[in-house]
């Protein structure tokens, strides 16, 4: 486990997201857009979508085949592959930035809540998706304990100053039985290894703690959680690495490399990741949890 140190305080982290991705990625120049991201506001904005907001039982099964197809189960929600197993009921996701995952669900037969501090990614997924979200920290909240079946963190435990704290916080919403899916930045990843102080999640001032497999399984059972099936997703393979390029390229200055050669290292290296991962190596970008609470 790594963590920030020193750390920006409680009553200062809102000023390290004002031209955050949630809401501002085109005031990032030179940063490069998910591939994930970019099929999500596809598929949200198509005309396809209306059929599978009528037929939510259709879009499940589509998204469960997806989850196992190799390149496009790895732009999908990497956590989906599990998620889809468990029947539809309460949902509350923390940190659901402009509401793209809420929307999804939702359209699955979940009743979504989203918790977002960021008000204008809150703004952004209530007034465009039409999601209903509490602008606001998970503390702040004020929701009513056992009240959810499921809960997810979708790199958002990344972000808080006391990650097993936060964790127990989320055991008090869940109902007896509820899961918790976590997804989050993966230090043991091949990422971190090739690019080190210039690895795109780091994302120093903003995460503030980043895990292995073994120290979040740490976090969460001290929590009170008990593990359900863990894994390492590659699906931020081909983002890390063009960001780790501009990254080093920025840091260290020299010749940059044409897109296309950029692109094409890319996908090797999507490619080399996804390999070794499918062999049991722990070394995709984020590490994906599901947990359900013991009693």
């Amino acid at each position: 486990m790594q963590w920030l140190d020193p750390c920006p305080i409680p009553e200062d982290i809102g000023k390290l997201y004002a031209r955050y991705f949630t809401h501002a990625l085109e005031t990032l120049p030179g940063f490069p857009s998910s591939i994930r991201s970019e099929m999500k506001r596809a598929i949200l904005h198509g005309h396809a979508w209306k059929f599978f907001l009528r037929h939510p039982a259709v879009l499940r099964q589509i998204v469960r085949v997806l989850t196992h197809l190799p390149l496009l189960g790895s732009v999908a929600n990497p956590a989906m592959r599990k998620l889809v197993s468990i029947p539809c009921g309460k949902l509350l996701d923390v940190g659901c930035a402009s509401g793209e995952f809420l929307a999804l669900m939702s359209a699955m037969g979940w009743e979504a809540l989203g918790v977002e501090p960021d008000p204008e990614a809150a703004k952004s997924a209530v007034e465009v998706l039409n999601m209903k979200v509490i602008p606001q920290t998970l503390e702040a909240a004020q929701l009513t304990e056992a009240c959810f079946d499921l809960i997810t963190l979708n790199h958002t435990i990344e972000h808080v100053h006391d990650p097993v704290n936060f964790l127990g916080k989320c055991r008090q919403l869940l109902k007896s039985g509820g899961y918790l899916a976590i997804i989050t930045p993966n230090i043991d990843s091949l990422g971190h290894k090739a690019f080190e102080d210039f690895w795109v999640h780091l994302d120093i001032p903003r995460h503030l703690h980043l895990f292995s497999l073994s120290s979040l399984e740490a976090c969460v059972t001290r929590a009170g959680f008990k593990v359900v099936w863990r894994t390492t997703g590659a699906g931020l393979a081909v983002m890390t690495h063009r960001a780790g390029l501009e990254l080093r390229a920025r840091g260290q200055g020299g010749p940059r490399s044409s897109a296309f050669a950029n692109w094409v290292s890319a996908l090797s290296f999507y490619a080399r990741q996804e390999g070794r991962r499918y062999v049991g190596e722990p070394v995709g970008e984020e590490l994906v949890m599901v947990v359900r609470r013991s009693e």
